[in-house]
């Protein structure tokens, strides 16, 4: 049977039936429908047998097709187990790439044609058929489904344009199911959020296609605001209206249920906020969307309240550490005081026996000025590190970083008996002579601090001999990044490292269990990472993931803020469904 010119005007000319009838399918008429198109199909090729596939991207990024309707001209709907999920991959390296290239291919059931597969050929022996010709529907710029036609004869040609007109309705029939599919979901979604509507949310507003407010539904609240004939931009305050707009017109354009939170118009004209849920509604329907309303002026006081009682255990963390160091900052202090009281000394006796010169007391009095500002900053470092800041985003020298935490904690290793290495730095990761890095100094080597600190004294508690711990610098897999490691041969971390990082799990009798947690915090708030893992022959390693500086660069973050955590490489994103996941649906 060859597809004609005749065929091609005839599939021409069913097009804009097609089109009406699979883009105005209700979910429950879906099947019907479509079989009701590849009846047409059929019936205007006379071929016997008309199959529709889909093709889905399985998670190991596999592709698989499975057979989700069929027709035949002389009995019911043909249906097979063997042509559910199996690999693309089946039908032939040939027909694949054919396929993939948007060309039908076309098999035929011989011994010698490599283009014929075992799956193809047990089909056609199973359905007393000759050849195969498959068409591929593209949807997205990708193989979304395939429309294929058995012949009792070899003698189907590749071109002509029928071709072209049964790849059209393929991708209206993939259009339709996806329509319905999403109109399913979301009319599920409705009811389900209605049966909870009592319990879940004050009320609800009902929008038109304006945007105005059609509707007010009490559910839980004993009052409702009157809001019934204004526009959504009247309910809600200014600040939240360009953003709560573009939300519902991404919900309704999507066909897809969205969440929002805003200030809007409360109980006998007041403000108060609102948590909303927007639930669109089908195409042909005169209402828009739904939104789910519920009072969240408590939530937020309780925000509020958390939010301030962090920024109090973020102060009391440091003051912790500082207390923790104490020692360390007196001893730092110490040398350039008793340089000072030296050098001054020194010009005294020069005035009481007349030795001195004026070149020489000036070259002094330089030095003791050089070891006020030395001193002076190590205050600056005290005071910044205890008092709650932001982090200013600076370039500045890794090795100079490292050396300063290094300096800071040498002599508590000292004290405790623990060697404490700087590993030399591999001279294809410098960049000019330099190692760069776009952070914020101070609060970087704070962390520095305390991670070393942390392995000298979990070291100490478990009486580990010769105590180690090496600081080192490699190269990382992301471009632009450079690793940062502490590595210590110490008793080593819980079976899940992620726990140290939980705010107040400690193992220490006087610690707060929130240094990591704030390290943590500033590390990834200069979108950078810090991770853990035991070390298998024993202790653990800490992982600094930094940004390397492209030049110069300088920006602010609020530790506190959540819209810069936000983008933390440890949270997830919630699973979402794929609307080419499959081509029939639960519920359809």
């Amino acid at each position: 049977m060859s597809l004609s010119d005749p065929v091609s005007q005839s599939l021409r000319k069913y097009l804009p039936r097609a089109i009406e009838r699979l883009l105005s399918v209700r979910p429950r008429n879906l099947r019907a429908v479509v079989m009701e198109v590849l009846s047409e199909l059929g019936g205007r090729t006379k071929l016997r047998h008309v199959h529709l596939y889909s093709v889905r991207q399985m998670p190991s990024m596999t592709r698989s097709i499975s057979l989700a309707v069929s027709w035949q001209s002389d009995g019911p709907e043909f249906r097979s187990n063997a042509l559910q999920k199996i690999s693309i991959s089946l039908l032939s390296n040939q027909v694949v790439e054919l396929l993939d290239r948007g060309k039908p291919a076309f098999a035929i059931r011989r011994d010698d044609d490599s283009s014929c597969s075992r799956v193809v050929s047990a089909l056609l022996v199973e359905i007393d058929a000759r050849g195969y010709l498959m068409c591929p529907i593209e949807v997205g710029g990708r193989l979304a489904g395939i429309i294929a036609f058995a012949t009792s004869d070899n003698l189907v040609p590749l071109e002509g344009s029928a071709c072209q007109e049964i790849q059209t309705i393929g991708k209206l029939i993939l259009t339709g199911i996806i329509y319905a599919r999403r109109d399913a979901r979301r009319l599920r979604d409705q009811n389900q959020w209605k049966k909870i509507a009592d319990a879940a949310c004050d009320f609800a507003i009902s929008l038109d296609q304006s945007k105005e407010i059609r509707d007010v539904m009490r559910f839980g609240a004993s009052e409702v605001p009157e809001v019934q004939g204004l526009r959504l931009t009247d309910f809600v305050s200014r600040p939240f209206k360009s953003d709560v707009i573009a939300i519902v017109d991404k919900s309704v354009k999507d066909g897809s249920s969205a969440t929002c939170e805003f200030r809007g118009t409360g109980i006998k004209g007041g403000e108060c906020w609102y948590h909303g849920r927007i639930e669109p509604h089908s195409r042909d329907s005169t209402t828009q969307a739904t939104i789910y309303l519920s009072n969240n002026d408590a939530l937020r006081a309780r925000e509020d309240e958390i939010r301030t009682m962090n920024e109090r255990l973020n102060r009391a963390a440091r003051l912790s550490l500082l207390g923790q160091l104490s020692t360390e900052f007196a001893h730092q202090l110490n040398q350039p005081l008793q340089a000072m009281m030296a050098y001054c000394d020194t010009l005294i006796r020069r005035e009481e026996t007349g030795t001195g010169d004026r070149e020489r007391n000036l070259k002094t009095l330089n030095n003791v000025m050089e070891l006020v500002d030395h001193a002076a900053q190590i205050i600056v470092s005290i005071r910044d590190f205890v008092r709650f800041r932001s982090l200013t985003l600076e370039v500045d020298d890794l090795r100079s970083i490292i050396d300063r935490a290094i300096m800071m904690t040498s002599h508590t290793a000292a004290m405790e008996g623990a060697e404490l290495v700087r590993i030399p730095i591999a001279p294809e990761l410098l960049i000019d002579d330099t190692l760069d890095v776009l952070v914020d100094s101070v609060q970087t080597t704070h962390v520095l601090i305390n991670l070393i600190v942390n392995a000298i004294e979990a070291g100490s508690a478990a009486r580990t001999e010769s105590l180690k711990i090496e600081v080192a610098v490699r190269a990382a897999p992301q471009a632009g990044k450079i690793l940062v490691t502490v590595r210590d041969n110490g008793p080593g971390l819980p079976s899940d490292p992620e726990k140290v990082f939980e705010q107040f799990h400690s193992t220490k009798e006087e610690g707060l269990g929130i240094g990591l947690t704030i390290s943590r915090n500033v590390i990834e708030a200069q979108g950078g990472l810090l991770t853990a893992a035991n070390l298998p022959t024993g202790g653990c390693v800490f992982t600094i993931l930094l940004k390397r500086a492209s030049g110069n660069e300088a920006d602010e973050y609020d530790l506190m803020d959540g819209r810069d955590l936000a983008k933390s490489p440890h949270r997830t994103k919630e699973p979402h469904e794929s609307a080419e996941s499959g081509l029939f649906g639960e519920g359809i």
